[in-house]
This record gives structure tokens, C-alpha cells and sequence, in this order.
């Protein structure tokens, strides 16, 4: 994911569509991987920033339009050249027997991310350890299992996220202001969706596509 919002970025920066050749051969080696949900999140995320670059720069709204479908058309490219793989994972979907009994409100209960381990940012074991069984034990409803409920990124880079915060708020300290308020905005509705029902943005799992995955936690 953060390779392709990588070389979209820079072909806003530098201006050369070099960098959107690799786009298709990125995603569809994240297609490959077999993770519908990561590359859902992943090309919706492109299609958020990319409209929200366009809006920042001054041209004609028909150059605009062109500089999105050039990227959606590289976009679409990674899709094709993992068709086979989109092919099996459809078939293979329509035959889980897991599908039928999906429904919006078991995808937001059954593997809920608490507010508790938002505590999980600042140390990967303070609810406890697996490899200890000092961990909550899973139970659909009540607690997530481990790996899909942790938050840790690493101290060093949660500093210097706050750095960051501090810093839009100083005059002239901080080079492109604009962008980096986009990724904290992005950050945390990316944690409000994750939170379920324990945030307000929980009814956006009652539709498509988001409505067929499990797991908002991910």
C-alpha cells in the first residue's frame, strides 16, 4: 500500500509519468497476495488522495479530468494483469459457505477492536502476549484475536507523528502543510472505521463493497 500511494505522489511532485508504470505492476502484485480487503482499501485510498491532489492544483478542470483517467487507466491495467487471480478469487467466493451467513452486523460485532487497544500504539504487549497465552482469548463479540487488534507502528514513528502535529500548528515550520493535514485526516477515519461500533461511522459497513468483508479492525 504505502508503494503505491508512493508513486502517485511523485508523479504529482516531479511531474513525469514514469512513475505511474510501476502502479500496475504494484497492485497487482498486492492482488497476487490473495487480500481482496487490503487492495479495496488500498485503491479507494489512491482514488481519495488523487482527487484531493487535483483539487490542490491550479489547472483546467478538463486537465483535471485527464490526469484522473490516466491514473485510473493504470489503475485498471493492475487489475487486468491479475485478472486470472480476481477470476479464481470469484469462483472461490461464490462457493463459501462462510459468505452466506455474512451480514453487516456480524462483520461489526464478531471481531470488535476496542478502545482499550488503542493502549496498543505505545506498547504491543500491554493487554498481553500470545506467546505467553496472557492474551484475551477470542470470543465472536466480546474480544478480537491479536494480530487483527494491534496497533503498534513503532515508538520512534508515533513521536514523530506527534512532532508533526505540533509543528502544523507552528508558522512556516512545516513544508507542505496541506498534505500533511490529508494523511492525518486520513489516519483517523482510517481508526474510526476500524473502531466499528464503538465510533459513528459503523453504518458504512451496511454497504457495498465494504459490506463484504470481515473485520473492520484490518
Amino acid at each position: 500500500m504505502p508503494w503505491l500511494f508512493w508513486l502517485v505522489s511523485e508523479f504529482f511532485n516531479k511531474k513525469r509519468i514514469f512513475y505511474l508504470t510501476f502502479l500496475p505492476i504494484v497492485l497487482s502484485q498486492q492482488i497476487f497476495t490473495g487480500f481482496p480487503q487490503i487492495t479495496f482499501y488500498s485503491v479507494l485510498g489512491l482514488i481519495i488522495f488523487c482527487t484531493y491532489k487535483l483539487i490542490l492544483i491550479k489547472i483546467k478542470r478538463i486537465t483535471k479530468i485527464r490526469i484522473f483517467a490516466i491514473i485510473s487507466s493504470f489503475i485498471l491495467l493492475g487489475f487486468l494483469i491479475s485478472s486470472i487471480q480476481l477470476n479464481a478469487t470469484y469462483n472461490i467466493t461464490k462457493n463459501s459457505k462462510r459468505i452466506e451467513h455474512h451480514n453487516p452486523a456480524k462483520i461489526l460485532t464478531d471481531f470488535p477492536l476496542k478502545p482499550k487497544n488503542l493502549l496498543t500504539v505505545l506498547n504491543p504487549y500491554i493487554l498481553g502476549n500470545p506467546k505467553n497465552a496472557t492474551y484475551f482469548r477470542w470470543e465472536p463479540g466480546k474480544w478480537s484475536v491479536f494480530w487483527e487488534s494491534n496497533l503498534y507502528f513503532g515508538v520512534i514513528q508515533f513521536l514523530l507523528s506527534l512532532i508533526t502535529i505540533f509543528m502544523l500548528f507552528v508558522k512556516n515550520k512545516l513544508k507542505q502543510k496541506s498534505i500533511t493535514v490529508f494523511w492525518l485526516i486520513f489516519g483517523l477515519l482510517g481508526l474510526m472505521l476500524a473502531l466499528g461500533t464503538y465510533a459513528p461511522l459503523y453504518p458504512i459497513f451496511s454497504f457495498p463493497v465494504f459490506s463484504y468483508f470481515r473485520v473492520p479492525a484490518r
